[in-house]
């Protein structure tokens, strides 16, 4: 069960970041998170990896920090 909701949560963020590029993309603010979208699919790579491994602790922690980052990407779009 509890790779389970690994795997979802992955799923979960790997849909928002690609609604954040999409915006991202069709946005006309001077300033374009380019490299920190990037950043967000890194993340992604690297939560399936440690889903695949089991490493809980090490997922939930990379799993926010890649939260953070997201949140912080679609501020600077808004700003």
């Amino acid at each position: 069960m509890e790779k389970n909701s690994m795997n979802t949560s992955v799923r979960v963020l790997e849909h928002a970041v690609r609604l954040v590029t999409r915006a991202a993309s069709k946005s006309t603010s001077a300033t374009q998170p380019g490299r920190s979208i990037g950043e967000l699919g890194n993340y992604v790579k690297r939560l399936r990896r440690l889903a695949e491994e089991g490493k809980k602790e090490e997922f939930f922690k990379v799993f926010r920090n890649a939260q953070m980052k997201l949140i912080t990407v679609v501020c600077e779009m808004h700003s």
